[in-house]
């Protein structure tokens, strides 16, 4: 099987393959015809690291995690396209961990990573934490929040909480690596200029 970095190598190779332009047919202007092309590149990719992120194999996991992370770690990272992709990969690594943890049915936490689940949890985490100084770039809730609210589990055995928007999915992801979401937020570093799309996850 190839690894995810040689398969996502092949096909950012792939898709850099501009087409020729059409007599006749005004283009866009060059800018707006590369961030055009870097999304079209991210939407081959984003399957890609959602496959590794869900699998069984630690190191594709580890490897799609801190690719993941470096691109993440960008500004431009954060287009409005992107955000809910982000959120899914971000919610899938968190599954894999549970499910590989001694207590999925429980939500997961970092303090209770055992010595198993700690090299899957370790990857999940520094995503999480890569995302967090961003987390004012996610859409804000419709109605006003609690101070540090709880995710609501519907049942005592379900493995998602039921989130109402980004911003609530994001918070939720963050709650496994803290104890107080607030807190922990108004620590995090200003690295936001601004959104664009000039990077892909394998930049």
């Amino acid at each position: 099987m190839m690894h995810l970095l040689n398969f996502v190598l092949a096909a950012l190779a792939t898709s850099k393959a501009l087409a020729a332009p059409i007599e006749g047919v005004a283009l866009p202007s060059p800018i707006a015809f590369m961030a055009a092309k870097k999304i079209q590149t991210n939407d081959t990719l984003f399957p890609i690291f959602e496959k590794y992120l869900s699998g069984d194999n630690l190191h594709d996991f580890i490897t799609a995690s801190e690719k993941l992370a470096i691109w993440l770690s960008k500004d431009k990272a954060y287009y409005a396209k992107a955000r809910p992709t982000i959120l899914k990969l971000m919610e899938t690594a968190h599954e894999t961990v549970r499910r590989h943890s001694e207590h999925p049915h429980l939500p997961f936490h970092v303090s209770r990573a055992t010595e198993p689940v700690k090299p899957w949890a370790e990857a999940f985490v520094k995503i999480v934490r890569t995302v967090a100084p961003f987390y004012s770039l996610f859409p804000e809730p419709t109605q006003q929040r609690t101070s540090n609210l709880a995710p609501v589990y519907p049942r005592a055995d379900a493995h998602s909480p039921i989130c109402h928007n980004d911003e609530e999915r994001l918070r939720v992801l963050v709650q496994t690596v803290c104890d107080n979401v607030d807190v922990f937020l108004s620590q995090q570093p200003s690295l936001i200029t601004r959104p664009s799309v000039e990077t892909t996850p394998n930049s």
